[in-house]
């Protein structure tokens, strides 16, 4: 299936990414010195997935199967952006939350499961990108989790704190970032259940929602 280019999107999306790395580099070196390189990493990483949701207009959060209310939409919106936000402001200058013990190897470490998170929402995107529209998707890994773009963000929010060695932003990750993430897969499930009926039943009787299960068998 060939997917024409939307070039003035595209620009736009090369352009702005071209900025926010310079300025996140800039930013981090300024204000880190010597000790800039895994930030500047992780700012130029989060950048180019966000360039990838943008370009092929993914909504953030969501499985990508069907649209959730624009409530939880909002309230993960209005948790997610102070929450980076404060894990890189306590990294970068207040420093008053940080496991500097363990540095750098849980900001390395953060560094990979945020990459593993990005690569299952873009995988993801892309096994939706190209299934039948108004159709119950199972291929890729929706056949191991019925929310994996859900699974894939739960992902991210965790890598964050890590890249930024910060035990309130995890502490944050768990008690808040989660539980909205999970009601966002209650919700979009019971919307699911209403669109597929006997076949989402059926989907959920054989394959978990958001926790993968070794040996299971696929559908």
């Amino acid at each position: 299936m060939k997917t024409k280019i939307k070039w003035k999107r595209l620009i736009w999306t090369l352009l702005v990414s071209m900025y926010f790395i310079v300025f996140f580099r800039n930013m981090f070196r300024d204000a880190l010195g010597g000790n800039h390189l895994l930030a500047v990493v992780f700012s130029t990483a989060f950048t180019i997935w966000m360039a990838f949701e943008y370009y092929f207009g993914s909504p953030f959060f969501q499985s990508g199967i069907v649209e959730p209310p624009r409530l939880w939409k909002g309230l993960f919106a209005l948790f997610f952006y102070p929450f980076l936000g404060y894990c890189a402001a306590d990294y970068t200058w207040t420093h008053t939350t940080q496991l500097s013990a363990l540095s750098p190897y849980l900001n390395m470490a953060g560094i990979v499961v945020f990459l593993v998170g990005g690569y299952l929402r873009l995988s993801t995107l892309n096994t939706a990108m190209h299934a039948p529209a108004g159709r119950l998707l199972r291929k890729g890994l929706f056949q191991t989790v019925r929310h994996p773009r859900y699974l894939a963000t739960l992902v991210q929010v965790i890598a964050i704190p890590l890249v930024f060695s910060s035990w309130l932003g995890l502490l944050l990750a768990l008690v808040i970032g989660i539980p909205l993430v999970w009601a966002e897969v209650r919700v979009e499930e019971a919307e699911m259940a209403a669109a597929w009926k006997v076949d989402f039943a059926n989907y959920q009787q054989v394959v978990p929602a958001l926790i993968p299960k070794l040996g299971r068998r696929r559908t």
